[in-house]
């Protein structure tokens, strides 16, 4: 999925390819397992929790990972709302959620306003 986001726009630059080995060092994949799910040579596929709680982290790495450089690409923020829809999440808490993502960065988004974002769609 994180490679997915990082290819969105045509290209994935030094930062996301940093955040992509980091990545997969901690999932103690191969280096040769991440550079065939770089190149496509193999596609993963992630079964997302059923739990609510529990698919926000998948959409909030997806957002993340779509602003590691900075610039936030448009195709990066469609691609993440379409995962966060898929994941069953509300369409006005991604676009929230992705806003605060972009209005914090580089730094990281306090808690308790991602938690307010959360909460619209349990009002």
């Amino acid at each position: 999925m994180l490679v997915d986001v990082c290819k969105v726009n045509g290209l994935i630059d030094e930062r996301e390819m940093l955040m992509i080995h980091t990545m997969s060092e901690k999932l103690n994949l191969s280096d040769d397992l991440r550079d065939q799910v770089i190149s496509g040579t193999i596609h993963v596929q992630i079964k997302a929790p059923e739990g609510e709680w529990e698919r926000i982290p998948f959409f909030q790495m997806c957002v993340m990972t779509s602003g590691v450089n900075g610039d936030f690409d448009a195709r990066e923020s469609l691609f993440c709302k379409k995962l966060g829809l898929r994941l069953g999440l509300r369409d006005e808490v991604l676009d929230q959620v992705i806003r605060l993502f972009k209005e914090y960065f580089p730094e990281t988004v306090p808690l308790e306003d991602l938690k307010k974002a959360y909460r619209l769609s349990h009002n």
